[in-house]
């Protein structure tokens, strides 16, 4: 059995989150999805096209992860994360640091 580099695969995963984040950062900043533009977009205007874009982002973010779940790709029951052991008090606090 190969030896695993635990360094390389580490490298690998940090340059290639940044290479996607780069991609999707040009990509929205092109296309302006925005949250707070869409917001007050909604707001001031009545226009809910980017509303919209937001909406289906979310959505197949949802569905994305209900349907790797569901064939066993991720558990994410096990992931760590704000989960039923931290309650409401761990939502809150997350939303609480965000600006």
């Amino acid at each position: 059995m190969p030896e695993i580099n635990i360094s390389h695969i580490a490298a690998l995963v940090a340059w290639s989150g940044l290479g996607i984040g780069v991609v999707l950062g040009a990509v929205m900043q092109h296309f302006r999805f925005c949250t707070m533009g869409a917001v007050a977009d909604v707001v001031n205007f009545g226009d809910w096209s980017r509303a919209k874009a937001w909406i289906v982002a979310i959505a197949v973010a949802l569905i994305g992860v209900a349907a790797l779940s569901a064939t066993g790709v991720i558990a994410p029951q096990k992931s760590g994360g704000l989960g039923r052991s931290h309650g409401r008090a761990g939502w809150q606090a997350a939303v609480a640091v965000v600006p």
